[in-house]
């Protein structure tokens, strides 16, 4: 997921700096950030719940299903940003995945992902 955004199109990067890459690790907030408890204005006081979230490995099925709660037809997603950078593994060193690990481990635990095989506990 941060190789992902570190590269992403609207950050203009197209070649690795580590140095870089933490500083950005620094700023990027975290899904519970966005997932709040406690409402943080007025409108989300009306609804505060969240009975879906959608993952990007399994975005098609996501958004179908997604489509189908709230009864709008599922039309096909087009594939945009396609990147074409090495694997996410090339970049990290243990140091990194330590600070990815302990920053990310909700959306570790929450996307059942793994580091080149190696299960994170939930």
């Amino acid at each position: 997921m941060m190789i992902s955004f570190y590269f992403s199109p609207h950050r203009g990067i197209t070649e690795w700096n580590r140095d870089d890459f933490l500083d950005m690790m620094e700023k990027i907030p975290t899904m519970s950030y966005y997932i709040c408890e406690e409402p943080i204005h007025e409108q989300q006081k009306l609804d505060n719940s969240i009975d879906f979230l959608m993952s990007f490995e399994r975005l098609e099925e996501d958004f179908r299903v997604a489509c189908e709660r709230i009864g709008i037809p599922c039309v096909p997603l087009p594939h945009r940003n396609k990147s074409d950078r090495a694997h996410y593994s090339k970049y990290y060193d243990d140091e990194l995945k330590i600070i990815v690990q302990n920053k990310f481990k909700d959306e570790i635990v929450f996307g059942n992902y793994s580091y080149d095989g190696i299960m994170y506990p939930r």
